[in-house]
């Protein structure tokens, strides 16, 4: 627990007990205990070994047939994102490397490919034609160009292409949304469960230091007995000018 809540809980006198509710503690999430110390030593992540940065403790998942580290990627998208996720290989290339990825703006692919050391046969102006070499490759007898995909594209394309990438037996992350609507997040499901491939949703506030201390709060019961929670995730001025207003996001019928 950081040092800020438990501060908090001092001044908390009344613990909330109740016949009728919950019984409190509730089950405590993982917690790692260097959380809140600095001592640059993360927890295990997915992928199995320690990052970083602080946050949720997240074990590799039972899964046969995982490839042997490092993880080959391919990324779809080159904005923001897709360098986070790229500038994470290269700083831990023991765990995963980049081979590919598509960009359709001819100065972003040529910055993210000389930047990454990507060759030029895989940096694609889309994902078609990386995925049109790809099944050349297996078709040959050859591996797929990449273990896993990340998406990185606007909102509206999230559901097409992970259910192409699903058929063909890539495993997954891709940026938050799932679908744009509930038919689209169906589709992904049924194709991803068919398909037997490792999908994750890229929701990464659960694993910031932040929220792991307000949810180990919240489930110790020093709140009381928990009633309602209303979120409010707080957007900076700036993120909403550049993002909501003019921005990739500013409009439903182009971005989502």
């Amino acid at each position: 627990m950081s040092k800020f809540f438990k501060k908090t809980l001092k001044r908390v006198s009344w613990r909330g007990v109740h016949t009728d509710g919950p019984q409190y503690p509730l089950t405590t999430p993982e917690v790692p205990t260097d959380m809140a110390n600095g001592n640059g030593e993360g927890p295990i992540h997915a992928i199995g070994s320690r990052g970083s940065h602080s946050g949720l403790q997240s074990e590799l998942p039972e899964y046969e047939g995982l490839p042997d580290l490092p993880v080959t990627l391919a990324i779809i998208g080159a904005g923001q994102r897709g360098k986070n996720f790229a500038e994470y290989a290269r700083a831990h290339p023991q765990q995963a490397k980049v081979v590919a990825f598509a960009e359709p703006r001819p100065e972003t692919r040529a910055e993210f490919a000389s930047r990454y050391n990507i060759p030029d046969k895989h940096a694609f102006p889309s994902h078609k034609e990386l995925l049109t070499l790809s099944d050349v490759l297996i078709s040959d007898g050859k591996p797929r160009i990449a273990h896993a995909v990340l998406i990185c594209v606007q909102d509206k394309m999230h559901a097409e292409l992970t259910i192409e990438f699903a058929k063909r037996g890539f495993h997954i992350l891709c940026e938050k949304p799932l679908g744009v609507d509930a038919k689209e997040c169906i589709e992904v499901t049924e194709e991803v469960e068919k398909s037997g491939v490792l999908y994750a949703l890229g929701h990464n506030l659960p694993y910031s230091p932040y929220f792991a201390s307000l949810s180990e709060l919240v489930h110790s019961g020093m709140l009381g007995r928990l009633v309602h929670i209303e979120h409010l995730e707080p957007v900076g001025y700036y993120h909403f000018a550049h993002s909501y207003v003019r921005g990739n996001w500013q409009s439903e019928q182009t971005s989502a």
